[in-house]
């Protein structure tokens, strides 16, 4: 048996395909460039994304060879749709979440309905990152590509759509809408109508890791796939990362270390009174079904890293100056304090960025020093969260680690001592692809279960206890840390 996964991003697409015990045995990926030539513009070439997911799955169908491809399914990034006529045919640009075009059109729903109802119906708070504000700014400022769009495709879905014919939106990626209710598994009436949005426009909803049927003949000719492949609904790239990584349990998480850092925490609690919905953060639902996700980021994760590889250990170069970068830790003395608010945030605060810190330095810190505290920045961030969902009853009992950021020992070392949680290093590194991959062969049957698909094809690398020695100084860092957060949020800067 071998299962394909698709990985669709903000910037390049992977596929992989792996074998019955997880190996990998086949793999490729291709970047693309964000447009940004209007002011807060941020989409891409849908045609151009659409052709680099096809050379990634034409090439590992080619590298596999022989061995045999029985399922795939896809992945993609969140908020991100693409417009397709009534022929299916592509017809416009995808726009990204992080286009900020509709904030207006945002502002205009909270003025008809409150955050606190649109939070209750889709579990999500109201923010500009989601795709109905742009959905709003198409159809009052390109009614032509509104008109002309049949449907508007999460890019999972597109792919799905492209390789058998069956239009759907996975639940997980119809949550990034802002139009799905979350408790009906529906699209709302009460928001589409309030923002006079056509829910025609959008396809029917489907659970992630359900079969589609085969691959059409038009599509396993053109990639070179078996003729009988199965074609499963796919889901939201973090709910897949977190699958990958070996995170299907409640009271589980996973933590991306890659530009952004971002904590995708499994649980099954979506009720009003649940600590998830106490600190306002997302309810989304999960490839599993009965079980959900919760996301804790901020964009100054692997950026802060590199901006400080970039400004101060530039004679760094080459593949191996992270390494080299790191192996300096063990020179760090006196630490100052980092506030990792140099890009924007997500919950629990929302801060816009450009609020960035470093403080309490002297002529006898180093930049080893300053490396130290900017991990340790970047983690507590995460340990306000930790602490209120541990206080609210519902504990994270273990972290999985993926991304670039994760390579570290030092760094995986710090997390479970300031976080007091063991970290779980998973073996593969396309954890997004594995996850993906992990669906397609729940969907089709050939693993009974998650659990059973994740202990057969998750490898673990290595685990880190918390050295509770180390617990003294990290409580006296964060309360240096919510000091200074505590003190420059009352700052006008």
């Amino acid at each position: 048996m071998s299962l394909m996964g698709i990985d669709i991003g903000t910037t390049g697409c992977k596929a992989a395909v792996f074998d019955s015990v997880g190996t990998v045995i086949a793999s490729d990926y291709c970047e693309y460039d964000v447009i940004r030539r209007l002011p807060g513009q941020a989409e891409l070439d849908s045609s151009d994304v659409w052709n680099k997911v096809g050379q990634v799955i034409s090439s590992c169908a080619g590298q596999a060879g022989t061995d045999r491809i029985e399922a795939l399914s896809a992945a993609s990034m969140g908020e991100a749709l693409v417009p397709v006529d009534s022929h299916g045919r592509i017809c416009g640009n995808s726009i990204l979440g992080t286009d900020t075009r509709g904030t207006k059109y945002l502002d205009q729903l909270i003025a008809l309905i409150p955050s606190e109802e649109i939070y209750r119906i889709t579990g999500q708070p109201a923010g500009t990152g989601y795709s109905l504000p742009n959905l709003c700014r198409i159809k009052a400022e390109e009614p032509e590509l509104y008109q002309h769009a049949f449907k508007f495709l999460p890019w999972s879905d597109f792919v799905t759509f492209m390789l058998t014919g069956k239009m759907s939106a996975n639940y997980s990626l119809a949550c990034r809408t802002l139009l799905f209710d979350r408790k009906g598994h529906c699209w709302s009436r009460k928001i589409a109508d309030a923002m006079e949005f056509d829910l025609e426009k959008l396809p029917d909803l489907m659970p992630s890791g359900q079969s589609l049927g085969s691959i059409s003949g038009t599509m396993s000719r053109e990639f070179g796939l078996p003729a009988d492949v199965q074609v499963v609904t796919g889901t939201h790239d973090q709910c897949a990362a977190a699958l990958g990584a070996g995170v299907s349990k409640a009271g589980t998480a996973m933590l991306g270390l890659g530009t952004y850092a971002c904590m995708v925490m499994v649980h099954d609690q979506p009720e009003a009174n649940s600590p998830f919905v106490r600190l306002g953060v997302n309810i989304e639902n999960h490839a599993i079904a009965a079980q959900y996700v919760s996301f804790i980021y901020h964009g100054s994760g692997g950026a802060l890293i590199k901006w400080l590889r970039d400004e101060m250990f530039r004679e760094l170069q080459g593949d191996n100056a992270y390494p080299r970068m790191f192996a300096e830790l063990s020179q760090a003395k006196d630490v100052p304090v980092v506030l990792p608010y140099f890009a924007e945030t997500g919950p629990l605060d929302y801060a816009a960025g450009g609020r960035g810190a470093i403080c309490g330095l002297s002529f006898s810190h180093s930049r080893a020093d300053i490396l130290n505290a900017a991990l340790q920045g970047i983690i507590f961030y995460f340990k306000d969260a930790l602490d209120q969902l541990r206080f609210g009853g519902s504990p994270v009992r273990s972290i999985h680690v993926s991304g670039g950021g994760a390579e570290s020992e030092a760094w995986r070392q710090m997390i479970a001592d300031i976080l007091d949680i063991p970290v779980i290093k998973p073996q593969v590194k396309e954890c997004g692809a594995l996850g993906a991959a992990i669906v397609a062969g729940v969907g089709t049957g050939r693993c009974k279960s998650f659990d059973e698909a994740i202990a057969g094809l998750v490898k673990i690398e290595n685990e880190f206890q918390p050295q509770h020695e180390h617990k003294k100084q990290y409580a006296a860092a964060f309360k240096h840390y919510s000091s200074l957060k505590t003190a420059l949020s009352t700052c006008k800067i």
